[in-house]
């Protein structure tokens, strides 16, 4: 199983509040640093029209070659 160091978990978390957050206000990032869930990202946003926003925006993008 894949481990994330600090570095590449600010790097990461960083990146993601800037891009998610031009789509509405996120309240919260998660980002598993072990286990099964390293490599998948959780965004909880103010309303569920920021959310609804964000899923019709991000559709099809990819980031370091991952949807």
């Amino acid at each position: 199983m894949m481990t994330l160091s600090d570095s590449e978990y600010h790097d990461i978390l960083q990146d993601t509040a800037t891009r998610c957050g031009m789509f509405g206000t996120l309240v919260n990032i998660e980002i598993p640093r072990k286990g099964e869930g390293v490599g998948k990202i959780f965004l909880q946003y103010i309303s569920k029209e920021d959310a609804y926003n964000a899923i019709q925006q991000l559709h099809g993008c990819t980031y370091d070659g991952r949807n």
